[in-house]
């Protein structure tokens, strides 16, 4: 991503526009990551292009001392951090004026690594639970990368010294130690886990190492060769028979990876990508020390261009791409949006590049560190209530700060996650010990307040179970209220993020057995299901039908645990890029219209009709689907995401529904658990 010379001072300019590809291949995948679904491979090339640069300049001095070392330290300071901080600067000044209070803890949360050069770190870290994981917008989520950059800097010059160590020790080839480097990197990126794998150096640094590991063999092979055969080879180099067939490779490889990279909807395998694309670009980087040989197709004026401004382009498009999805609610970009946030981001970073990048390259470092010091100062004061202070007074207008239905979404979009965290399912809900003693010995870990019984009136012999994933967890307090004083036990026991009907992890494949365990145990009158529909449950239905056969087995097996099986309906989900009371925060404080905001009644039933076909193929008396959606609807053609009588949001983020929404439901809810109860006390149950 920077802009680095070439191997012994001339500018490579089949780089710079291998540099440039990557940049539209990266920032292609960022706009449009479901139709461009292979450009990520963009970022593993900056790393294979930085690996090889580095280690060629370094190795190119005759000695590798403390004093080289602090130079190479110092140059790679004052190319990449002046830059890295202002950009961290600018997009904190924009969020502290555009985010709501929420999105600015987000932030700051996540400054410390931003300035620390270790977001891949703080992504390895991350203890984030469930809530915190759904629809956030975050600024920095692309300075991963350059986290994993500046690790590879810290490290390569020891690197190189202990290879030359080993070297002149051993009498060994000198490639020897970054070859089982890589090897070993490498075996590690394909046998850990998805986040570690992503996040680390040392499961990266083969990706780094690849093009000088190809280029030392290459070369140590080469002398080998021509040791035998010098007569040969000065005939081959007469005809140039080796440069035409190089040149002619070049451009296969260049244009098969250029392919990968902007074929729209074209998948192939992450880790045969990565291997294959490095792999064809360490030899089009190796051929390419001969100007015959190089790849003319990065050579164009505008692929060069694109390379020289990659680095601060790659810092600003993300924090736009994340600021116009925020101001204008768009979760997805069209082509129209899409190149909106392209040419914005190309000019800005050219604007930026001519104006500040390359005058900064020639600051005294002084300068320069006065700069990143003031910079990240001026960061930190987002940690301060001085930041509160001066959105409320400067930003936000008293009229809408002070009106209550700001205030309410404000505090709902604040503290929504936290309150229900904390918060028993029940009021009055105790350690189920009885239940947990039914379910025995599992794997499963339950967490906090997700498992839990409380106990009602003791003339009563009527036990209810209540089941289901994080909806569960908010519908609970209202079946709670409308059961009130008419049962004996009220149990729940729920797991986020699990699908009932269709268990798609191992974690709740053993949810599902625990709670079959326990209702075939304690048998209830009710066993509730509060869920959200999974994916499968909504595509057509085919011949042998999955989804149907997994939801049969599952009825079957709940209509004969208890006497009534009520179902929490597949209901609409908002579509906002963060959440409903953000969208509404943000749309208060810059008068925007909230019109649009709504659901119509034609479109979710089309979205959910594969569901509802699938459900009405069941016909098992005692179970009572509450059509949680059409209730919300309340007999209207649309559901708008907020309550147009006073502006509070239905909505927690854009699928967990707030009170606003139960309160339209419980009516509805209350008349079809009163008959239930009516049905069940003639049969002597009450």
């Amino acid at each position: 991503m920077k802009g680095l010379g070439g191997l012994n001072g001339e500018r490579r300019v089949d780089i710079q526009g291998l540099r440039g590809f990557c940049l539209v291949s990266v920032v292609f995948f960022h706009i449009w990551p479901q139709k461009f679904v292979n450009g990520y491979i963009g970022v593993d090339i900056f790393f294979l292009i930085s690996g090889y640069l580095i280690t060629h300049i370094l190795s190119s001095k005759q000695c590798i001392n403390l004093e080289g070392i602090a130079d190479f330290y110092k140059r790679r300071f004052k190319r990449i951090i002046p830059m890295y901080a202002l950009t961290v600067l600018a997009t904190v000044a924009i969020a502290a004026w555009l985010f709501t209070d929420r999105l600015i803890n987000t932030m700051r949360h996540k400054l410390p690594w931003v300035a620390a050069f270790a977001m891949n770190i703080g992504n390895l870290l991350d203890t984030k639970d469930y809530w915190t994981a759904v629809n956030e917008i975050h600024l920095f989520t692309h300075l991963w990368s350059l986290g994993l950059e500046i690790q590879f800097y810290l490290l390569v010059p020891f690197l190189l010294l202990a290879e030359r160590l080993i070297a002149l020790k051993t009498a060994t080839p000198p490639f020897l130690l970054p070859l089982a480097l890589s090897l070993v990197t490498l075996i590690l990126f394909l046998i850990t886990g998805p986040i570690f794998s992503f996040n680390t150096i040392l499961t990266r640094l083969w990706q780094f190492l690849t093009a000088k590991v190809v280029s030392d063999v290459w070369k140590y092979a080469k002398a080998s060769i021509n040791e035998k055969s010098d007569e040969c080879d000065d005939e081959l180099k007469k005809i140039g028979v080796q440069d035409f067939i190089t040149y002619g490779v070049c451009l296969a490889l260049s244009s098969f990876v250029v392919l990968l990279g902007f074929t729209p909807d074209y998948t192939i395998d992450p880790v045969v990508l990565r291997l294959s694309a490095l792999a064809a670009m360490s030899f089009v980087l190796i051929a390419g020390q001969k100007p015959f040989t190089r790849a003319k197709i990065f050579e164009l004026p505008i692929l060069t261009f694109l390379g020289d401004i990659s680095y601060v382009a790659y810092l600003v498009h993300w924090p736009i791409i994340a600021f116009t999805k925020f101001f204008f609610d768009v979760t997805i970009f069209g082509v129209f949006e899409g190149s909106f946030v392209l040419i914005l981001s190309l000019l800005v970073a050219s604007a930026l590049h001519f104006h500040l990048e390359r005058p900064s390259l020639f600051w005294p470092f002084p300068v320069s560190t006065t700069v990143v010091i003031v910079a990240y100062a001026l960061c930190a004061l987002s940690f301060t209530p001085l930041l509160y202070r001066v959105r409320h007074h400067l930003f936000i207008k008293e009229s809408v700060w002070s009106s209550e239905s700001y205030l309410w979404n404000n505090h709902l979009d604040q503290h929504w996650k936290s309150e229900h965290k904390n918060r028993t399912l029940f009021e009055g809900c105790v350690n189920d010990t009885e239940g947990k003693h039914i379910i025995g010995k599992t794997f499963l870990q339950m967490e906090k307040n997700s498992q839990c019984i409380v106990f009602g009136n003791p003339s009563s012999n009527l036990d209810i179970l209540l089941v289901g994933n994080s909806f569960a967890g908010f519908s609970a307090p209202h079946f709670h209220g409308l059961a009130a004083g008419r049962f004996r036990t009220l149990r729940g026991i729920i797991q986020k993020g699990c699908s009932f009907f269709q268990p798609r992890s191992i974690r709740c494949q053993q949810y599902r057995d625990a709670v079959f365990k326990l209702a075939d145990a304690t048998r209830p009158a009710i066993i509730i299901v509060s869920i959200r529909t999974y994916a499968p449950q909504m595509d057509p239905i085919v011949d042998n039908d999955q989804a149907i056969a997994e939801m049969k087995e599952i009825f079957d097996k709940l209509s004969t645990y208890a006497r009534f099986v009520i179902v929490d309906d597949a209901y609409p989900a908002a579509r906002v890029p963060s959440t409903v009371p953000t969208s509404l925060l943000k749309r208060a404080r810059f008068n925007q219209s909230i019109t649009d905001l709504k659901q119509d009644f034609k479109s979710y039933s089309s979205r959910f009709r594969h569901y509802f076909d699938r459900v009405k193929q069941f016909n098992h008396s005692n179970i009572i689907r509450l059509e949680t959606g059409k209730l919300m609807f309340n007999g209207s053609d649309t559901f708008t995401w907020f309550n147009p009588h006073n502006g509070h949001s239905r909505y927690c983020d854009d699928y967990h529904l707030s009170n606003e929404t139960f309160e339209i439901m419980k009516p509805n809810w209350k008349i079809q658990m009163d008959s239930v109860f009516e049905s069940l006390k003639l049969s002597g149950i009450r």
